[in-house]
């Protein structure tokens, strides 16, 4: 469980990509919870050391 406070995390969008894939009734349980468990580990903290965004900011 997560010490992140829900009203902290504000409304999320995934990009049209996560949402076209999430959308289809074909994509199997596993990869739809995996992709919903990243987006709130992004959310909870966007600067994970395993970001690329992170390295190109120069941090």
């Amino acid at each position: 469980m997560s010490d992140t406070d829900p009203d902290d995390m504000g409304p999320i969008e995934p990009s049209e990509a996560i949402q076209d894939t999430l959308a289809d009734p074909k994509l199997p349980v596993e990869l739809f919870s995996a992709i919903v468990a990243l987006t709130v580990e992004i959310v909870e903290d966007p600067w994970l050391p395993e970001s690329t965004a992170r390295d190109s900011a120069g941090d």
